[in-house]
């Protein structure tokens, strides 16, 4: 992630405003850590102890987009920034298959599909059991396509089978017609034999 040791609250005097300070963003991440103090120093003679204590944390805005802060403790200290990436590509358009069925058919995909503004909202029961529902409508579908793909694949099988079985008898028939014809052979050749003593 990135070095938490390098990243210190100063402790010196400060000119009164809290620039954030960006030089340990991690934009590989998506984080940025900005130190922050919540109180300036005494030198400056303004005590902001109890408005402090009012004030809401006010989001502050990054370098790519919107950021939420993080609640902050009593005293100096850190504040993280965590940053919403840049958006590629999304689920939808990774997901997306032509089958057979057309694109109306039912997919993974489909269950994927979201917008931009349902992806940010939290999910509600009823939400979870759609997603539920969808996921159990999907296995049953893949679990109909899988037997209907075995039932295919043992046909074959017995076919090939069949066929080779065919195949096998056919050459037993031709054998066993071709010893008949040695037995007939030899039977002749012997009574000739016993003929020419």
């Amino acid at each position: 992630m990135f070095n938490l040791g390098k990243i210190k609250s100063s402790g010196s005097a400060s000119s009164g405003s809290t620039t954030p300070s960006t030089t340990s963003a991690s934009s590989t991440l998506g984080f940025v850590v900005i130190t922050a103090e919540k109180r300036p120093d005494t030198n400056e003679g303004v005590n902001l102890r109890k408005r402090n204590k009012g004030v809401a944390p006010e989001l502050l805005v990054g370098v790519v987009g919107s950021t939420t802060k993080a609640p902050a403790k009593k005293g100096k200290e850190l504040v993280e920034i965590e940053e919403l990436p840049e958006r590629g590509y999304s689920n939808r358009n990774l997901c997306e298959v032509e089958d057979r069925a057309g694109a109306n058919g039912y997919f993974a995909s489909i269950m994927m599909r979201l917008s931009l503004g349902e992806s940010e909202e939290p999910l509600t029961s009823s939400a979870l059991v759609d997603r539920v529902h969808d996921a159990d409508r999907l296995v049953r579908y893949k679990h109909k396509r899988i037997l209907a793909l075995r039932a295919a694949n043992k046909e074959l099988k017995l076919a090939a089978d069949q066929e080779v079985i065919a195949t096998v008898e056919h050459q037993v028939n031709e054998l066993q017609a071709t010893m008949d014809w040695l037995w007939v052979e030899l039977e002749s050749s012997k009574s000739w034999r016993k003929s020419l003593e």
